[in-house]
Order: structure tokens, then sequence, then C-alpha cells
């Protein structure tokens, strides 16, 4: 019409695409309408919100305050449904375990009562709507319409109006839909071994698998939902199983009814009665136990509960119930009370176990999910195929043929884009991701071919093509569910940090480990000439009890043990929380004990790990990249002993490693031919060989031992410590440790072309007590100037109280004056 009206423009207004502006135009209509719904919806809660729950909100803000307040090493929490987030579907669940209100507030799904299943792509229906339809259809815009909407099952073409579909918790989704999900569920599961909390995602693991493997096909799978609006539907209740655990399970259930409003209770109840394996169901119950953090209320040195009040709240004294009904052996106990106290060899033990029946768990459901796609592909196979083995025989050995064939190509769920493929043949440049996918996928891909070709030459069919039985296999695998490139990540980050890697540090496997201990012990072990490290720990769970006993944790050189209690939580730095070391007296003289290190030592170089080692946050886009680089490198010196250099490393990823190396190797010829010991020698002793270049060779090959990158493009941040114990210094004490950092600092800058990843050492024309004591003078500098700083400030800030002083005097005179006038 505009052509017509205007025709010398008409070439201009063809040229312009229409279509994309009513799009636009549509969209931009629909997100200010839905905007306006939203917010009028909002602000109407609001004020039904200021009417009704605000001054309670206000009441439980002030109860909080003051608990908080009276009992400083309690958490203090109450949690209030406000109507405006419960209508959003942002509600409350109550829970018996402490974290129900806070990570697990939202019942995200009807199968985990965990994000990983929304991470991975699949939210239970109708809440899979789009954003704005669910606006429109609450505000009542569609009503009467009759909408349809897919049934999940692939190529099915059946549909269902969306009046048809029940609430939520009620909906049917197909095994076919739900097996897509299962593969991404536990490689983002794996995910929270790297943050410490393997036994609760073992816990979802295992009823992904009971999901998968345990529920009859014919029947619906197993709804947490329905389980809370009906426990008695719980098959162990249906079936009236018997047995030690469902005796135990009963009993507290009559004992404490809150129990089955408590979905984690539910689920582990389901898990435990169902999985037969006695390995597993110990297992379970022990992460279970981690869920609930039992240890509160044992005591420890007699691995007995404690004593409960009559007055006592249910859940404390269901959890004592529990400790009795779960754990009658000696043994469970010890683990138990070992793995909460930070015991070494029983986090390893526990860890590698737990590690293990991961792995496991995930082995059977790819097998499932693998024979699910074998099964559909040799059908499809059979039908296109057996057109002309007419026989019952020949189908017979058609069949027998094809059965070890397809074995071979369905041994693994496939997690790759194979568009990388079509890349590879057009000879497209690949991003770093797809360089990791592309062999897997290319052998892939040789296999499937010469699969497809020995098919293809046993039928003899010349209507088949190759092109045509390679497609059949393809889409006879079940489909992975999610973004592929999010799949791709987390396989990734499974298959390389599901294992510790050499010279790592070990951290706790759950993060409720993480408690400072009041005191850290250091005791020498003559027999592996490394140093035991104990904690004083309370005698019951809780952090406020003052008296405890000296517990093994682990053995290490001192920079690594120290290290791994800073990283793992074992070191509190605030004035509340505050651990001291106690280093004990050796009882035989070596290397490692002469060299002298004191407490007072211990804690200083805490601190300057916990100082230098900030907060670590992954980056998505080093992660989508492929990135892998040296991120921080703390120099420890002469902690372990005299002359040796301890490497205290992180990557980008947020993996710590620590590694050492000996300066003795060096030559060094002393100019007064003393012996050289471990104790008041002069500077010089050890700076001469730490400036050389064969110091900087040793540097470089232990960094290289950790096949990280150095990545000069992104150099890491550089610091260092130094045993102040081992040197004679001419000045005073208390200046000791500048004078050696000065000195430091002079051989290895913390940046520049001399930094300590450079071959090249800088030029020192100076001697190092000259430069010691210049770092002293620049110190006193630095402290003179901060000194006048603070005096102009305080100058600055009298000046301007003066000024204000008289303003208001004058305003005051000034205002008197006006009364009387």
């Amino acid at each position: 019409m505009l052509c017509e009206e205007f025709p010398s423009s008409a070439k201009d207004l063809e040229a312009i695409q229409i279509k994309d502006f009513e799009i636009h135009s549509k969209k931009a209509l629909l997100d200010s309408s839905c905007a306006l719904i939203t917010n009028h919806r909002n602000i109407f809660s609001q004020q039904l919100e200021s009417q009704t729950e605000y001054n309670l909100l206000i009441k439980i803000q002030k109860v909080e305050e003051y608990l908080t307040e009276k009992y400083p090493d309690t958490e203090v929490h109450y949690f209030l449904n406000i109507l405006r987030r419960m209508r959003s579907g942002d509600h409350t669940p109550f829970l018996v375990s402490p974290e129900g209100s806070q990570a697990y507030s939202l019942m995200l799904n009807d199968f985990l009562l965990n994000p990983a299943t929304m991470i991975a792509g699949m939210t239970p229906l109708p809440f899979e709507l789009p954003h704005h339809f669910r606006i429109l259809a609450k505000a009542g815009i569609f009503e009467g319409e009759d909408w349809e909407f897919d049934d999940g099952e692939q190529d099915s073409g059946n549909k269902k109006a969306l009046k048809d579909f029940p609430d939520w918790g009620h909906v049917n989704i197909p095994r076919s839909f739900f097996l897509k999900h299962v593969i991404p569920i536990f490689l983002r599961e794996s995910e929270k071994v790297s943050h410490r909390n393997l036994p609760k995602a073992l816990l979802n693991c295992w009823w992904v698998e009971m999901l998968l493997l345990q529920d009859p096909p014919d029947q619906e799978l197993t709804s947490l939902t329905k389980l809370l609006f009906h426990p008695e539907n719980r098959r162990f209740v249906v079936e009236q199983s018997e047995g030690a655990f469902v005796e135990e399970i009963l009993k507290l259930e009559k004992e404490y009814p809150e129990l089955c409003l408590d979905p984690w209770w539910l689920k582990f109840s389901e898990m435990l009665t169902r999985f037969k394996d006695p390995l597993i169901q110990t297992e379970m119950i022990f992460c279970f136990a981690q869920h609930m953090r039992l240890q509160s209320i044992i005591e420890f040195e007699t691995t007995e509960p404690l004593f409960v009040e009559k007055e006592a709240a249910w859940r404390r004294k269901a959890m004592v119930d529990f400790y009795k009904a779960f754990f009658p052996e000696e043994k469970q106990k010890k683990l138990l009370v070992g793995f909460a106290q930070g015991r070494d060899d029983v986090a390893n033990y526990i860890e590698k176990q737990l590690k293990t029946l991961f792995v496991q768990s995930m082995k059977r459901v790819e097998r499932h999910v693998c024979n699910e796609g074998r099964s559909k592909s040799l059908n499809r196979l059979l039908h296109h195929l057996g057109h002309a083995k007419k026989t019952e025989d020949n189908h017979q050995q058609l069949q027998q043929f094809l059965k070890p064939l397809l074995d071979s190509v369905f041994q693994r769920v496939p997690i790759e884009d194979r568009r990388v493929l079509n890349k590879l043949r057009n000879k497209i440049p690949l991003n770093a991701l797809e360089k990791i996918q592309a062999r897997s996928i290319y052998l892939d891909h040789q296999n499937l071919k010469k699969v497809s070709e020995q098919i293809l030459e046993h039928a003899q069919q010349d209507k088949t093509k190759l092109h045509f039985l390679e497609n059949v296999i393809l889409k006879s695998r079940v489909q992975v569910a999610g973004d592929v490139l999010e799949n791709v990540i987390f396989k990734y980050h499974f298959e390389r940090n599901f294992e510790k890697k050499t010279h790592q540090i070990q951290l706790p496997i759950s993060k409720s480990l993480s408690i400072p201990r009041p005191s850290v012990i250091i005791r020498h072990q003559p027999k592996s000439d490394l140093w035991k490290f104990l904690a004083m720990v309370p005698r019951t769970g809780t952090k406020q009890a003052s008296r405890g006993n000296a517990l093994e944790m682990f053995e290490a050189n001192m920079t690594e043990g120290i290290a791994r209690c800073v990283f793992s939580g074992y070191i509190g730095f605030t004035t509340r929380e505050m651990t001291s070391f106690q280093k004990e007296a050796a009882r035989m003289a070596t290397p490692v004990t002469n060299n002298p290190f004191a407490s007072d030592d211990a804690l200083n170089l805490a601190q300057s790990i916990q100082a230098f080692f900030q907060p670590h946050s992954l980056s998505p886009s080093e992660v989508l990249q492929n990135l892998h680089y040296v991120r921080e490198i703390f120099m420890v010196c002469n902690a372990n002993r005299f002359m040796n250099i301890a490497l205290i490393i992180r990557d980008n990823l947020g993996k710590i490693f620590v590694i050492d190396y000996d300066l003795s190797v060096i030559p060094y010829k002393s100019r007064n031919n003393e012996v050289i010991g471990e104790e008041h020698q002069p500077p010089e002793v050890f700076f001469n060989r730490l400036k050389t270049s064969k110091a900087r060779e040793f540097f470089l090959k232990e960094v290289g031992k950790l096949k990280i990158p150095l990545d000069l493009k992104r150099p890491p941040h550089f610091g260092f410590w130094i045993n102040t114990r081992n040197f004679k210094i001419p000045v005073n004490s208390k200046y000791h440790r500048i004078y050696l950092e000065g000195i430091m600092q002079s051989i290895l800058p913390v940046e520049g072309k001399f930094a300590p990843w450079s071959p090249y050492s800088p030029k020192i024309e100076k001697t190092f007590d000259e430069i010691g004591k210049k770092a002293i003078e620049q110190h006193h500098e630095k402290l003179e100037q901060e000194r006048k700083r603070r005096e102009k400030e305080l100058q600055r800030v009298q000046r301007d109280s003066r000024k204000y002083l008289d303003k208001v005097l004058k305003e005051r005179a000034a205002r008197i004056k006006e009364l009387e006038g």
C-alpha cells in the first residue's frame, strides 16, 4: 500500500523488512502487557502483605537479632512464607534438615528435590510452558481456548489439551522423557565433589537410579510430591515389607509423625528399603547422617549420643533415636565420629568408598540407557532388513549377527556435539571445546561406519544405503537432554576433576567438616620424619564446648600441613573463632626437627596464606575456552627445613597444589669456611643460592611437574613467606621480616622481566645487608608518610568541625536575635 502511495520511494520501502517490524512490535506489546500484569499482581500482593504480614516480619527480625546477640555461636533463622512468594511457587517445605529452608527451599521438580534436573533442561509440566503464556493464562486471557501440547513421547504425535493437565506433582512423565535426563543429572551431581558435597550428590544419584531401574515400566515414576501428600504409598508400606530397616523406620515415624512431612526423609526411607545391596544401604545411612549433621548429637570421646532433656525439640530427640537405631555397631560409630573429627585416614577411606559407589551407580544407569538404544536399533534394523528374510531361521540368524555388532556401538552414551564432525569434514576451525570432542567423535563415527558396512555386506540388499543404516543406529540412541555445550563442559569437568591429582591438597568431602578447631597441635613423627597434625576438637560435635581431646588428622611436611588446614577451614582467623598452634618438642634430632620453627611462625604462615589466596571464583569464559593456567604462586622458604623451598600453587580452576625442592644441592663456598647448619646463618648462605639461574631452573622444573601452563599473557600472582629464625641479622628483631623481604623482592620481583618464572636474574650491585637496611628505611618512610597523611586528615576534620560549629552558633545567635526582636 505504501509503495502504491509513494511510487518514487517504492524500492526503498521494499528493502525494509516489514515482517521484522511486525514481529518486534508484537513482542514489545507482549512484553509490556506481561510486565503490567506482573507489576499489578506484585503491588496488590505487597499491599496485602503490608496489612497482614509486615508486622510479623519485623517481629521475626527482632527475635533473630536478640537471639543472635545472646547466643553468638548459634545460627538462628526463622522463615516466613510470604503470600506473594507462595503465589509464584516459591514456597518453603517443612524439612527436618537444617538446610531445608535455604538451599532446598524450592521443590524445583518432582524427581530430585534438587536443581540438577532444572539445569539439565527438564521441568515438570505444566511449568514447562513459556513464561509469557503462564502470566497471561493466570490473568484469564486464554480461558475457554483449546490449547494443545505434545505429551512428551518422541515422534508420537499425541497431543493433550491444556485443560486436561492435572496439577503439579500429578503429571505422568513418560519414562522415555525421563530417560534423556539421567546422564546429565549424574554429570551435574559429580560437580558437587569439587564443592565438597559428595554425600548429598550420591543420595540424589541413587534416587535417579531407583526411578530408572526399580520403578515398574508400566507404572508412573515415583513422585516425591505425591509421597508428601500420601506417605502411605511408599513401596515398603504398600507391600508390607519386613526387615530391620523397615521396622526401625516405622518405629521412628510412629514416635515422630512430623518425619512424614519431610521430603528428604521420604526420599531416604524409600531408597533404603528398595536397594538390597548391604554396602549401598550402609553408605546410604552414612550419607543421610551427613545431610542431617548427625555428629552434632554425638559425644566424640565415647561415641554415645548426648543426653537429651524431655523439653528438647522433637528433631533433636529424633536424631538421637536415629543414631541408636541405624548405628548399632561400634565400627560404624567410630567411622562416623572419625569422619566428623577430620581424621585423614577415615576421610580417605570414606571418600574412596563413596566415589566408587558413585561411578558404579553411573555405570549401571548408563548401561541401562545403552541397552534401551540397542534394543530400539535392533528392532528397527530387523524390521527393515527382515522383509527379505522370510523364514524364522533366517530371522534368528540375522538377529544373532546384529547383536554383537550393535554391542560395540552402544558401549557408552555419547556426550558430544556431532556438528563438530561436519566442521572437520569442511575443514572449519574448531574452538577449544570442539577440539576436546573432535577425536572421540571421529572414532565414534569410524566405528559406526565400520558396523554399518558389515551390516550392509551381510544384508546384500541393493536398495539399502550405508547412510540410511548409520542414521537408523544414530536415531536409536537415547538422546541426551539439556544444552549440548553445558553437557560437554560437565563431562569434561567430571573426567578431569573427579579424582585427586598428584601434589594436590586434599580437602574434606563434606563442607560440614570445615569447622575451625580451637587448637592445632603439631607433633613430629620419627618414622616418616613428617609432622602429625592433631586438632583439639570438642568432646561433642558442637562448637561451644571448650574441653576436648587431641585427635589425629593427617601427616605432612610443615608447609603442606599448614596450607591444608587453611584451605580445609580448620583454622579460624576471626576473634570469635581464633585457632592457636602448639608445636611440641621433637624427641629426636633430624634436619627437620632442628629447623627453628615455632608455634608463632605456624600462625604467621597460616595468616599469610589466608591473606594471599583470596576467595576464588570460576570464570565461565575460561572454562568455555578450555583455558588452564597457573593463577597464583606462594613461595614458602625454610619452613620444612633449612634450604627448602615449598610452592603453594593454585590454577584458574581453583585446584591447589603443594610441591617443594631443595636449594642445598646448589654449590656454594662460604667465605669463612663455616659449617652450614640450620640456625643463625648469614643471609648470604641462602640468598646466594636463591639468586642463581640454577634456582630458577628448579623453580620452573617443579612447576612444570604439575603440567599446568605458565601463561605469560596472564602472569600468576606471586608472593612469598620466609622463616626469619634461620638467620643471624644485624638489626632489631622486630625488623627481621622487613629486612629479609626486602632482599627477597630484589632477587625475585613480583612482576617484570625478572619475575620468578623468567630465566634471567636481576643484577644485584649492593650487598644483601645494604638491601635489607634500605628496606627498613623505606618502611620507616612509609610509616612517616602515613603518619603525616593521618595528621592532615585529622586537621581537616577538626577544621571542618570548627566551621560547622561556628555555623551552628551563628544560626543560633541569629535565631535568638530574631525571637528577641
